[in-house]
């Protein structure tokens, strides 16, 4: 399980000369070690706050440890309502409340960031100093909108057009 990555301006022969040199005669021994990370427990809700002076604007993060991987049969249902949530730039919904109707984030988007043992997701905005809250308030609206009324007036071509995109060995029929 080892790697090694040559930069710089050398032929692959002298690469592999120099490689040999030092490794050509090295072994592993002992089982193959277990490189997948643990799961890690759901996260507590807590806030923390990184004063810096020099930023005209806040950037904010929510995030939240979820209990999904990859091969969890939820996940491609869930990747489509963040699709149609924030993950889709100007056509989602988290854009259309914080930033078309009320004007107070400069940006937001959401992603989940999923592994073979771990989930994470994930909102982002850029606001003003006295609008975290509000956009945090408007955040949490929608997600409760979303667990609520799943599929209530949904137009789902553009959701479906955004998340498929990102799966290219996925056909629609």
């Amino acid at each position: 399980m080892t790697t090694i990555v040559v930069i710089g301006k050398v032929t692959p022969e002298k690469a592999k000369e120099i490689i040999e040199q030092y490794f050509g005669e090295w072994k592993s021994t002992g089982s193959k070690p277990n490189t997948l990370l643990p799961s890690v427990p759901l996260n507590k809700p807590s806030t923390i706050r990184v004063p810096d002076a020099s930023r005209v604007q806040n950037e904010v993060l929510l995030a939240e440890t979820i209990d999904l991987t990859r091969s969890n049969p939820d996940y491609y249902a869930l990747e489509l309502g963040n699709g149609i949530l924030g993950g889709g730039f100007y056509a989602t919904r988290l854009y259309q409340d914080l930033r078309e109707k009320t004007g107070l984030v400069y940006y937001v988007s959401s992603n989940f960031d999923i592994s073979r043992t771990r989930g994470l997701y994930i909102v982002k905005y850029g606001c003003d100093p006295q609008n975290v809250y509000k956009a945090c308030g408007i955040v949490k609206q929608n997600l409760q909108k979303m667990q609520n009324h799943w599929s209530v007036a949904i137009n789902w071509s553009r959701p479906k057009q955004c998340c498929f995109g990102k799966f290219p060995y996925l056909s629609l029929v």
